[in-house]
């Protein structure tokens, strides 16, 4: 991530500057245009679940869209 708005949902679930995305909602993502397709993919569920990547661990977060 390059930014985090610090008053967002992914924010207050833990999501950081500087984490790499990996998947959407258990699909892969490779850069930014499939991170925003899977995104609005993920509307219709109004929930995302990350798998991100920092330097310490690779987990799942997830969080509702707003």
């Amino acid at each position: 991530m390059t930014q985090v708005d610090p008053n967002s949902e992914a924010y207050q679930a833990g999501v950081r500057r500087g984490m790499l995305i990996r998947q959407v909602n258990r699909q892969d993502v490779s850069s930014t245009q499939e991170f925003r397709q899977a995104l609005e993919q993920a509307e219709s569920t109004k929930r995302v679940l990350l798998l991100v990547q920092d330097q310490q661990a690779t987990r799942y977060i997830t969080f509702p869209l707003g």
